[in-house]
């Protein structure tokens, strides 16, 4: 797993996953249009309905705003944005808002260790479709009812396009697509 996008060059690998489109020598075929959205663990969710005053509304009424989010541990990723906060920035400030002062922000290197915070009753994170479909205890963590921010990434498969008619490359292709639409990471029609 690498953080970068990698040296497309056939010498490196026969195919790839990367994020943008940046050479004409290859194909691409779109597999994942990334979002972040807050979440947290079941029992912090209780927490935010007791302190929230929603203990008694259907979980289908619910809508937090970016207030009531700001009144509980933020838990934040550097690697997303490459600054501290950054994810929590980005994500207010798509409702037009910033940071409160008040709100209390947790720093963390990666999203795998705000999220393992978070599912251990620390604070909301902010995670995407990915990290959540690929993680057995998924169902261990609430998507909290507000809005999601679009971070501009989008993930393909890359395979070079001289290569594009060998068996084993279309198999791989077709599968990693299938498996990207059965994990509800892209549309059929995408």
């Amino acid at each position: 797993m690498s953080s970068a996008n990698p040296v497309l060059s056939d010498r490196v690998a026969d195919c790839f996953i990367t994020v943008g489109r940046g050479s004409s020598a290859y194909s691409y075929e779109l597999l994942y249009v990334e979002r972040l959205f807050p979440v947290c663990s079941q029992d912090y969710w209780q927490k935010i309905r007791r302190e929230l005053g929603l203990e008694g509304v259907d979980g289908d009424d619910i809508s937090l705003t970016p207030v009531d989010i700001s009144r509980f541990p933020l838990l934040s990723t550097h690697s997303i944005f490459d600054r501290a906060a950054g994810d929590w920035e980005v994500w207010y400030k798509a409702v037009e808002q910033l940071i409160p002062r008040h709100a209390r922000v947790q720093h963390f290197s990666h999203m795998l260790l705000a999220l393992e915070a978070a599912r251990f009753h620390q604070g909301i994170a902010l995670t995407n479709d990915y990290m959540l479909s690929t993680r057995k205890d998924s169902e261990d963590f609430v998507r909290l009812p507000c809005h999601p921010v679009m971070t501009g990434d989008q993930f393909y498969f890359a395979w070079k396009t001289s290569r594009r008619q060998e068996r084993g490359i279309q198999l791989f292709r077709r599968w990693l697509v299938s498996q990207a639409i059965e994990g509800g990471l892209r549309g059929e029609a995408d």
